[in-house]
């Protein structure tokens, strides 16, 4: 790696980060194919929000006890509110478990979400989180799940724990097949061309904007992390919006030896 090179991203990311407070974001950048790596911030745990739902979908892909085609019909009593479309749909309609993994990345449907997680099961979950060596990750209640939150139940990780799972979910073409599928792209992605591939998945809860995934372009493959919390005005936003525009900005230049 072109120690200059590096050296020049990363006076241009402290500038961008210089206007916000490091206990309130953490940020990660590795490009797989060499040995750049940028670690800044506050490398602690978060609350997950979305996040968390990479967990379920490498569980589902990677435990052969799942029978991706096996169809679910969806009743009044499995819908939740929030993010998704499930909700909204017709009384027993049917998705395959595959079509429910979909719809949980690209739409963050939290319907689709639970019934994943009743599925393969909040222990099953959490064994594999720890199998995978995710120290500051876990799953404790099912989306739009009040009563678990307020008695202190919630959904964490850490940018160090998702770095990790970026890594190991870029070995299956399918998972990666669908997190480029993602359809919510006003964070990193805002500035990036359509031709450049991002498989990625976000996470958002108040003052809190997270956007994770793999770039690819050409025969690079450039992990970034892109957490935060305590954010007022949606600064959050512009934190990503301004990171991922910099690093498109630098991605043609990097040295990839």
């Amino acid at each position: 790696m072109n120690n200059k090179f590096k050296e020049k991203f990363e006076n241009k990311l402290l500038k961008i980060l210089k206007k916000y407070d490091d206990k309130k974001y953490g940020i990660i950048i590795k490009n797989l194919g060499n040995d750049f790596f940028i670690k800044v911030g506050n490398m602690e745990q978060y609350q997950a929000a979305s996040l968390i739902k990479l967990t379920i979908l490498y569980e589902l892909f990677n435990n052969p006890k799942y029978n991706l085609d096996k169809e679910m019909k969806i009743t009044s009593t499995d819908k939740v509110a929030g993010y998704g479309i499930v909700q909204y749909l017709h009384e027993n309609i049917k998705f395959t478990l595959r079509d429910l993994a979909i719809l949980m990345i690209i739409l963050s449907d939290n319907t689709a979400t639970n019934m994943l997680i009743d599925i393969c099961g909040m222990d099953s979950i959490n064994f594999t989180i720890k199998k995978l060596g995710l120290k500051n990750t876990i799953l404790q209640r099912k989306m739009m799940d009040s009563k678990s939150k307020n008695i202190g139940l919630d959904n964490y990780t850490s940018p160090n724990d998702m770095m990790k799972l970026l890594e190991v979910l870029n070995e299956n073409e399918e998972i990666i097949s669908i997190m480029k599928k993602q359809l919510c792209n006003n964070k990193i992605p805002y500035f990036f061309e359509e031709k450049i591939d991002f498989a990625h998945k976000t996470g958002d809860l108040p003052q809190i904007e997270h956007d994770i995934g793999i770039l690819s372009i050409g025969d690079q493959k450039i992990i970034i992390v892109i957490m935060t919390k305590n954010f007022k005005n949606k600064d959050e936003i512009e934190l990503n919006n301004k990171v991922g525009e910099l690093i498109y900005n630098f991605i043609e230049e990097c040295p990839n030896e």
